[in-house]
């Protein structure tokens, strides 16, 4: 008993510490004034049709009220200082049923348009490609890759993933997770063919269900999708230079890859693969997703956070739509989030001196 009791003691001791250094670093990002504050949001999927569920029938869509958070939440950042620099948009601008109803295009002009003047780097998801073929969404205002800061020599000029640098200290890199998938490709493709086998590991006639599979197993569903060996051996080489650089990387996507921060049938088909290759790295901080509409986050053996930021698609009328506000100090990277996001507090690997 009186072992016990210590161990009761120290436990309550170290959660006291831990509390107090939280208040410590929130108060000395309240006094500060930050380098650069960015922003991140994710699964608008908006679309003009009344209301739905989603494939479970677990959750409410509201496809239309989608619009009006996304034009809310940009409107927030518009009023905020300091000013929000650029916004990163994580996939599944529009919903997949739009499609069906002969107005893709108008949708996507209408979700565009309410981005304004702000600089927005997109990555794709898999509604994107219900919607679009590859080539077509490269004719897009969601083909970042195109962008002059994000281009790269070691990246194909066709490829959908990039990097840029917002500022000396920080690089975001853009994967994309459904460079290899079953959607957005022609059926001889390589890189459809090569979807084709992963898809092998579904055991279901109807490959978009999870139904009879276990464990990260249930990934292996049609609406995901994965990297190819090229892009691996470009992300290789990009945190190369990162670590040499001391460049501290964010890493954006759209389907979640560790999973503490997402359900496992969101996850990418070979999310392992992409993590021992973070792994071999120093200058990693965080990976950013969507997919997930419930969201999630955790920190993986490594100390990178992952956040998988919440559906706007999902969210009540009646609450505050999801959003990351994204603000990078000397030692530390403060998010601010809302709704069913939580606040974060990254620290840095190369602080800025």
């Amino acid at each position: 008993m009186p072992k016990l009791y210590t161990r009761i003691l120290k436990l309550l001791v170290y959660r006291s510490k831990i509390k107090r250094y939280l208040k410590k670093m929130a108060t000395i990002v309240k006094n500060q004034e930050p380098l650069m504050v960015f922003a991140a949001l994710s699964d608008i999927q908006y679309g003009d049709m009344d209301d739905g569920y989603n494939f479970k029938k677990t959750g409410k869509r509201y496809y239309r009220n989608a619009l009006v958070f996304q034009k809310q939440v940009i409107e927030q950042w518009k009023n905020m200082t300091p000013e929000v620099k650029f916004i990163l948009q994580l996939g599944d601008i529009i919903d997949g049923f739009n499609k069906r109803h002969g107005i893709s295009e108008s949708s996507l002009q209408k979700t565009l348009d309410v981005f304004g003047d702000f600089k927005t780097y997109h990555v794709i998801g898999n509604h994107e490609l219900y919607n679009f073929d590859r080539a077509a969404l490269m004719k897009t205002p969601l083909f970042s890759a195109g962008l002059p800061e994000c281009k790269s020599s070691i990246a194909s000029t066709n490829q959908f993933y990039y990097s840029f640098l917002p500022d000396a200290s920080l690089r975001i890199i853009a994967i994309d997770t459904y460079e290899i998938a079953e959607i957005g490709w022609p059926e001889s493709s390589t890189n459809y063919q090569e979807a084709m086998k992963y898809l092998e590991n579904n055991i279901n006639e109807d490959k978009n269900s999870c139904a009879n599979m276990t464990g990260t197993d249930r990934r292996f569903a049609r609406f995901n999708g994965g990297v190819s060996s090229t892009q691996l051996k470009w992300l290789n080489q990009l945190l190369e230079e990162c670590d040499k650089k001391k460049e501290n990387v964010i890493i954006i996507g759209h389907l979640p890859i560790h999973p503490s921060a997402a359900a496992v049938e969101c996850l990418c088909w070979n999310y392992e693969e992409i993590l021992s290759i973070l792994y071999n790295h120093d200058c990693v901080i965080s990976y950013m997703a969507g997919h997930d509409h419930v969201g999630g986050s955790g920190i993986d053996e490594h100390h990178i956070q992952h956040i998988t930021i919440p559906a706007i698609l999902e969210t009540p009328p009646d609450r505050d739509p999801p959003m990351a506000t994204l603000s990078l100090y000397n030692d530390i990277l403060h998010i601010d989030g809302q709704y069913l996001l939580d606040n974060y507090d990254i620290k840095l690997k190369f602080p800025i001196v």
